[in-house]
């Protein structure tokens, strides 16, 4: 397997630290070859703190999204450039055009659906919604969605592709705003506001019933190491560590405005 990463931010470097852990081969795709070469250490630096990391040399190359040629043996693209529909719409019909036709592109947006971003290319039906969350190298979930004119059986191959970069991926069959889980998030949020409105409980102590129930039970364990020792990031079902509200969570205003509340 090899995969090529568009972008040089911090999604794009979460990303590639992941397959570095994995001992995956990957090239980093950017604009600037003094920071592409930057964000390649830093991600090299990330994934020898990550739990299960794998020993051996890191398989990792990088080089300017203008000239690279070297497609031989890829598996997928995944784009990872600023939010910005205009810049991803042109970096697209690059790759539609350079990239040979087998080869999958995923985008990393999470404001632009692919439907949008592939519209009218020739090869769009092999491109894809690929939506990771932050930390990318360590948030197991990953969103394949298709677009409009996605190719399904494609879709489900990306899928078993992401499975073996040891990724929990979920198919998302239709190109709506949010995607997936940020809509059922936000579901959760909507609720949890008006419990506040019907004088259920605080804002704070919801925030600390969904640290210790929602999270202990749903999160991964997964832990960074560091020269000091190991801490764990998420808890998980062998979580030892509590998770107390330090200071109080945002207005329920600063969240979500009262028009967007359920009644």
């Amino acid at each position: 397997m090899k995969v090529i990463v568009i972008g040089t931010g911090i999604m794009a470097t979460g990303i590639v630290a992941g397959l570095i852990a994995q001992r995956i081969p990957v090239v980093m795709l950017g604009r600037d070859a003094q920071r592409c070469a930057g964000a390649v250490q830093n991600a090299t630096r990330i994934a020898a703190g990550l739990k299960g990391a794998k020993s051996g040399a890191a398989l990792v190359d990088s080089g300017l999204i203008a000239s690279w040629s070297a497609w031989e043996g890829v598996d997928i693209v995944i784009e990872n450039l600023a939010e910005d529909l205009a810049l991803k719409q042109a970096l697209f019909r690059d790759l539609d055009a350079r990239v040979p036709a087998h080869i999958p592109l995923g985008s990393n947006s999470s404001s632009y659906g692919i439907s949008k971003i592939a519209a009218g290319l020739p090869t769009r039906s092999r491109m894809f919604g690929t939506h990771y969350f932050m930390p990318a190298e360590i948030v197991p979930l990953v969103e394949v969605v298709l677009g409009a004119d996605s190719d399904p059986v494609l879709g489900q191959q990306v899928c078993e592709l992401f499975a073996a970069m040891k990724k929990k991926p979920v198919l998302v069959k239709k190109d709506i705003a949010g995607f997936l889980a940020n809509r059922m998030q936000h579901a959760l949020i909507r609720e949890a506001l008006a419990l506040i409105d019907a004088g259920v409980a605080t804002w704070t102590w919801q925030c600390a019933a969904a640290s210790v129930f929602v999270f202990s039970r749903q999160a991964p364990s997964c832990r960074r190491r560091s020269p000091a020792g190991t801490r764990r990031c998420a808890p998980g079902p062998k979580s030892t560590r509590r998770f107390p509200i330090r200071r109080p969570c945002p207005p329920a205003s600063r969240t979500m405005s009262r028009r967007a509340r359920p009644a």
